[in-house]
């Protein structure tokens, strides 16, 4: 099936979709076919019969044969964005915002991801910092230096942190913004913000994967 599609996208597109977010839809077309009919006809005939002349005409069903053109709709399988996405120049799928991201970018549809400071449904409020609401009269109960957003007052954790309030350091092996990184540490494990490795005793270097040299060991190879 996904040959069929492929080798469709390459008959069709100039280009095929790539990425996620692309769905495979039946399109309906028309094609042109050359048929060969029989259309019936009448002949007139004549026969002999009691009658002054004594011929009589008849008639009597032929066929001739015709060609024509008849039209069949077919379907087949084509690529297009699915709901919610457009096609891009560079032939990927991404998402579509009905109002412009003012201070954001579009992550999904109808749905900006806001700059710093920024807030609202379309990032375009903004309050001083540690301040949301309508009137910027609110206080934003968030830690670690984390802000608020300035439209509903949900925190944007700092690098590092996550949890409603941003009151909590990212799960063991995990570090960063949004807690979105994994820890690359073979033997050790990783500071919860910038990601540096502490390596274990008995381990030394930037990922924690070498041994003591000969004559150290222990914590930090001493």
């Amino acid at each position: 099936y996904i040959r069929v599609v492929l080798l469709t996208c390459l008959m069709y597109s100039a280009t095929c979709l790539e990425g996620p977010h692309v769905c495979t839809i039946q399109q309906t077309y028309t094609v042109q076919v050359p048929v060969i009919e029989h259309e019936p006809y009448q002949v007139r005939d004549y026969t002999w019969c009691v009658n002054i002349p004594p011929r009589c005409s008849r008639y009597k069903v032929s066929f001739k044969v015709v060609r024509k053109n008849q039209t069949l709709e077919k379907t087949r399988p084509v690529e297009e964005c699915c709901e919610g996405y457009t096609r891009s120049t560079r032939d990927r799928c991404i998402p579509v915002c009905s109002d412009d991201c003012v201070h954001g970018t579009c992550v999904a549809p109808d749905v900006c991801k806001c700059q710093k400071g920024f807030g609202g449904p379309t990032c375009s409020i903004s309050c001083s910092s540690g301040l949301w609401g309508v009137a910027c009269d609110k206080q934003c109960e968030c830690e670690h230096n984390s802000t608020c957003d300035p439209y509903n007052g949900k925190c944007q954790c700092a690098p590092g942190y996550t949890g409603a309030k941003c009151e909590k350091q990212c799960d063991q092996n995990y570090y960063g913004q949004d807690c979105s990184e994994k820890c690359k540490c073979v033997n050790g494990t990783c500071h919860h913000v910038s990601g540096q490795c502490h390596c274990n005793p008995g381990y030394t270097g930037p990922l924690c994967d070498k041994s003591c040299p000969k004559g150290t060991h222990g914590d930090e190879c001493r």
